[in-house]
């Protein structure tokens, strides 16, 4: 299986707020109000095409640095988070740590995009999860042990009994 363009934007469409607009309503000027436009941009709109490879980049070296494995599923969504960061970056009212307006004040708990915080947290998550190693170390004489009985971690010479008198 091969990362595809149109997956990547159904992933925007379905893991972000933004709407993606394809390279077939973009070749029939449909959905021209999109959040993204394909290979076009706008004041307000940003451009898919350039976001993308943009994204490839960037998590190709963040493979490599936090030594994760991904399926080109999970590839797909990390290019959704990244693209939505690229998004929220183009906005500076996006990108504010905090905002107040009257007497009321929002500060961000991450000091960076929603976008780029929902790609490293799903990136730790590969990660934590690939990191869990299952190996169990057996006691000598596990092969003799009943099957009701529970391997244990601790050498018998590691267990201190007290004497009750």
């Amino acid at each position: 299986m091969v990362v595809c363009e149109g997956d990547v934007i159904t992933n925007i469409n379905a893991m972000t707020y933004l709407s993606c607009q394809t390279q077939a309503e973009s070749n029939a000027g449909s959905n021209t109000s999109a959040n993204l436009l394909y290979s076009s941009q706008s004041r307000t709109q940003g451009n898919f095409t350039i976001y993308y490879a943009a994204a490839q980049d960037q998590l190709a070296l963040d493979i490599v640095k936090m030594d994760v494995t991904l399926s080109d599923d999970q590839k797909e969504r990390a290019y959704a988070y990244l693209i939505q960061h690229y998004f929220e970056k183009k906005f500076k009212a996006w990108d504010a740590v905090s905002i107040s307006q009257g007497g009321d004040s929002v500060t961000k708990r991450y000091p960076t995009t929603s976008g780029y915080q929902n790609y490293i947290d799903f990136l730790n998550g590969l990660r934590a999860v690939s990191t869990v190693t299952t190996d169990q170390e057996l006691h000598t004489d596990h092969d003799n042990y009943p099957d009701a009985w529970k391997d244990s971690q601790m050498d018998i010479d590691e267990i201190e009994l007290e004497d009750p008198t």
